[in-house]
């Protein structure tokens, strides 16, 4: 079992985002990602369930019980004032040389401010959940971060499918954090029937089954390769990207900054969409969307006219079918809302259908609606975000 954890966090800190998915009896599944962590000096937090700004706050709870947060800015920025240094010299410190993600240099902003035992769970009202473990995940080598652990529980479904939302956003988001869900096999089922189609494919990529299979197989079986592959560095993926189809999108990376979180989503997006060209099923296409999704997410981040407009995979405020509708990208203020479709969408009638319903239902409310291929998003990326960021610049009357 080590092992396979072991290569999971491995590839964490390559960039690719995982959730250990422990399905068996969940004390069991829980021990053995607590024996993981303790066994690498780690912490580890631990919830029932859950939102994504919960399960933020008890792992930046962690993090500040174990390590002091303060020393930890201090050796970021390279501050080495005995026996303590001030806050007026984080602030110099930070000011020279800031990290390059903005909201990361803000937080950090806000850490240096609440100079009196700074915690970063008081983080809490001042930044977004995620901007929020990134900045703090930021303080520490991906070696020695605390892990997050949620054993579901079965007698509420419905927290346990939004923790399990929660925790493949964070996959998603702050590729480094070890993350863990312990569930048996039936909570697993209703986890499955109530997380969004890219919550599922995020989780599906880390589970490991603690229980024999029905067809007599091992007592611990990986759904993927642990093994760590090898790591290109973010220009030399750029790079070799830019000779092929997805050159446009590569450009655009670069000239974005190229950072190692960007680069992993342009990666994880070519291959899905190469591999939903190759495979027909359901799956492979849902795969595509959710990382076209996330791609056109991260690049919006990182460019600064649209910095911060958009929320990914949120809610759309009406019930839509059986569940409440969720937006692929939204700006809320601007009214703008960005749908990915997958191949499937114009092969079967019935998603077509559904499609122009939920356009109507969205336009109805106020929204312009954006609607693009996931191999468009992945191969013209930068026509596609300047099509946004003018959809969210200029004013647009809807009649």
């Amino acid at each position: 079992m080590d092992a396979v954890l072991d290569g999971h966090d491995q590839l964490r800190r390559d960039g690719r985002g995982r959730v250990s998915v422990l399905i068996g009896p969940p004390a069991q599944g829980a021990a053995m990602f607590r024996k993981w962590c303790a066994a690498r000096d780690r912490a580890c937090a631990e919830v029932r369930g859950g939102s994504l700004e919960a399960l933020v706050d008890a792992w930046a709870a962690s993090l500040s019980a174990s390590h002091d947060l303060w020393e930890l800015l201090a050796k970021q920025l390279g501050v080495s004032s005995p026996p303590r240094p001030t806050a007026h010299e984080l602030a110099m410190a930070l000011d020279a040389r800031p990290p390059a993600d903005p909201r990361t240099a803000r937080i950090w902003e806000k850490l240096i401010e609440a100079a009196h035992a700074p915690d970063g769970a008081a983080l809490a009202p001042t930044a977004e959940p995620l901007a929020r473990a990134d900045a703090l995940a930021a303080l520490l080598p991906a070696r020695e971060l605390p892990g997050l652990l949620v054993a579901a529980d079965r007698a509420s479904p419905a927290a346990a499918a939004e923790a399990a939302g929660a925790l493949a956003a964070l996959a998603e988001g702050v590729a480094s954090l070890p993350l863990a869900l312990a569930v048996d096999r039936e909570a697993w089922r209703e986890i499955e029937g109530g997380a969004s189609s890219h919550a599922r494919a995020v989780l599906a990529e880390g589970v490991i089954e603690l229980e024999p299979a029905a067809d007599g197989g091992g007592a611990v079986r990986a759904a993927a390769a642990a093994q760590p592959e090898e790591a290109p560095s973010p220009l030399e993926t750029t790079a070799a990207l830019e000779g092929g189809r997805f050159r446009d999108a590569a450009e655009r990376v670069r000239a974005l900054g190229a950072s190692q979180r960007l680069v992993t989503a342009l990666e994880r997006a070519a291959r899905a969409v190469s591999a939903a060209e190759r495979d027909a099923s359901d799956s492979a296409a849902d795969r595509a969307r959710s990382e076209a999704e996330r791609l056109l997410f991260e690049a919006l981040e990182h460019a600064p006219a649209t910095r911060g407009r958009f929320r990914l995979n949120a809610p759309g405020g009406f019930r839509f079918g059986r569940t409440e509708a969720e937006i692929d990208l939204l700006a809320a203020r601007e009214r703008v809302a960005v749908e990915i479709d997958g191949p499937h969408h114009f092969r079967d009638a019935e998603a077509y259908r559904r499609d122009r319903r939920k356009d109507y239902e969205m336009q109805k409310r106020g929204l312009l609606v954006l609607r693009f291929l996931a191999s468009d998003v992945v191969e013209r990326l930068g026509p596609t975000l300047d099509t946004v960021r003018g959809a969210i610049t200029t004013p647009v009357s809807i009649i």
